[in-house]
């Protein structure tokens, strides 16, 4: 009975000792392999990082501007001797929005420079440009509204009328966006879209253990905004 339980002691103590040689072996070999995980930021992932944000909205504008439209349907002659305008003049205090970013999508990958071994990276930005323009519709006014005699006279056909209405809501439309945009030039908005985007940019990459990073943008060679 005693050589039984010394039998069984010891089968025991050999699945104890086996059991715990398998248990440091797992945990050592798992603690081997995640050692061996090594993330490397390269210059493609950081090129593709940055055009996956498309276009970067940095800087919106409210802009208020006045506006005088024409819409100048020539001069009547009166027996030869005199000339009555036919026109209608319209003056607007239009307000609206102006966004302005980079198109990120845009990026050249040549600009891009990247030392792994510095722990340095360089992006220079496409040049900023305006993204967007829109006429804030409620709180656009028309100051003045004025219509010649002879313009009257020429509009009271209804169809006639309908006709150039249109076309004289087209030219506000038109005159009241070059006129925001005229207004956010001058505000040096492109600049400060550069700027702002180039921050966002460097902010992107505060957290991903590189030591340096240098944002610059491409000066514009414009101020324009396809109307």
């Amino acid at each position: 009975m005693k050589t039984i339980k010394i039998i069984l002691g010891s089968v025991v103590a050999v699945f104890v000792i086996l059991g715990i040689v398998f248990i440091y072996q797992f945990f050592s070999t798992n603690s081997k392999k995640d050692n061996q995980i090594k993330v490397t930021i390269d210059k493609t992932v950081i090129v593709q990082k940055v055009k996956d944000l498309n276009k970067l909205e940095s800087v919106e504008e409210l802009i208020q501007r006045d506006v005088t439209v024409e819409l100048d349907l020539g001069k009547v002659d009166l027996f030869g001797l005199t000339s009555f305008e036919s026109k209608r003049t319209q003056k607007i205090a239009v307000t609206g929005n102006i966004v302005a970013g980079i198109d990120l999508s845009k990026i050249d990958p040549n600009k891009v420079k990247f030392d792994e071994s510095k722990s340095s990276l360089e992006i220079e930005l496409p040049a900023p440009q305006i993204l967007n323009i829109s006429i804030n519709e409620d709180k656009t006014t028309v100051l003045k509204d004025d219509l010649t005699a002879f313009y009257r006279l020429q509009t009271l056909d209804a169809a006639k009328r309908k006709d150039l209405n249109q076309e004289l809501q087209k030219q506000v439309i038109k005159q009241s966006r070059e006129a925001l945009r005229d207004g956010a030039c001058g505000d040096d908005i492109l600049n400060k879209a550069g700027k702002n985007g180039a921050t966002s940019i460097a902010n992107l990459f505060a957290f991903a253990n590189i030591t340096s990073v240098k944002i610059t943008y491409a000066v514009a060679e414009n101020c324009n905004f396809s109307l």
